[in-house]
C-alpha cells in the first residue's frame, strides 16, 4: 500500500520520474514509524523530525500532508512499519 499525491494506492510500484533529485542525488529525507492497531506511535515526533530534516536540506515538507499520509496508511493494518519518503523533486544539479 502506498500514499502518493494525496491518496492511497494499492500495490508496491508507481511511475517514478527519473530526473527526481531523490533518485539521482539522494536529495531527500525519510522517516520510519511504527503503527499499531491503526495508530502511529509517536506520530508528532515523526512528523516534526521529517519536517526539520527537510528544512535542514533547504526544502519543505507540509506537516499536515505528512500526518495525513501516515494516519491513512496506519488505518490499513494492525501492525505496520510506515516509511515516509520525501524528495526535493525534479531539477538540475
Amino acid at each position: 500500500m502506498l500514499w502518493h499525491d494525496g491518496r492511497l494506492i494499492d500495490g508496491t510500484t508507481l511511475p517514478f520520474d527519473l530526473t527526481d533529485r531523490g533518485l539521482t542525488l539522494a536529495d531527500g529525507v525519510f522517516d520510519t514509524a511504527l503503527a499499531l492497531a491503526g495508530r502511529v506511535a509517536f506520530a508528532d515526533a515523526h512528523v516534526a523530525r521529517l519536517v526539520a530534516s527537510a528544512e535542514a536540506l533547504g526544502f519543505s515538507v507540509p506537516a499536515d500532508a505528512a500526518r495525513t499520509a501516515m494516519h491513512a496508511l496506519a488505518a490499513t493494518g494492525d501492525r505496520l512499519a510506515i516509511r515516509t519518503t520525501v524528495t526535493r523533486g525534479t531539477g538540475p544539479r
